[in-house]
């Protein structure tokens, strides 16, 4: 029983101490030290529970430096270690989305786990990837979730439903 006692616990020490490094690398962001936040966070991404966030967050400072290569590689290892019901995807559909690459932004989106499909940062990504395609017909379509989950601002709900609308009966 000892034998097996000394295992769990060694794994439990190693997520706690994750969690810390997790903790240190956002306050080493915070106070503009960014190399040693990423280090820790991948750091921590080797023992702990979600290392999908450590990697997100990792990316994410690749990010800020303008490092796309090492962005990516690095979302590629947060969605490799939580799979599709992995939040990375979401964040990897939102940096195409700022690149302009509607195309490849709708079909990481279109890869998020039924669950996750609900959520409010994906229902905005759709909806402004909808909007840049000049996709209508989905923009309707997705417009009444958009309003009852207040997923925008009034006064951009309004632009979306005006656009929409009014870009649907021109290509009608």
């Amino acid at each position: 029983k000892r034998l097996i006692e000394i295992p769990s616990k060694y794994r439990r020490a190693r997520q706690w101490h994750s969690r810390g490094n997790f903790v240190e690398a956002f306050l080493e962001d915070i106070s503009g030290n960014s190399l040693g936040a990423e280090r820790l966070y991948l750091k921590g991404a080797k023992h702990g529970l979600s290392a999908d966030a450590h990697f997100v967050a990792a990316a994410k400072i690749a990010h800020k430096r303008g490092d796309i290569d090492r962005r990516d590689k690095l979302i590629g290892l947060a969605i490799r270690a939580s799979g599709i019901k992995s939040l990375a995807l979401i964040k990897k559909a939102q940096w195409l989305l700022e690149a302009g690459e509607f195309e490849k932004a709708e079909a990481v989106i279109s890869d998020v786990s039924g669950s996750s499909r609900e959520l409010s940062s994906v229902l905005r990504l759709r909806g402004e990837i909808y909007f840049q395609k000049k996709d209508f017909s989905q923009l309707i379509t997705l417009l009444p979730k958009l309003t009852s989950r207040k997923v925008f601002d009034r006064t951009r709900l309004e632009n979306l439903q005006i656009s929409a609308y009014s870009g649907y009966l021109l290509n009608s």
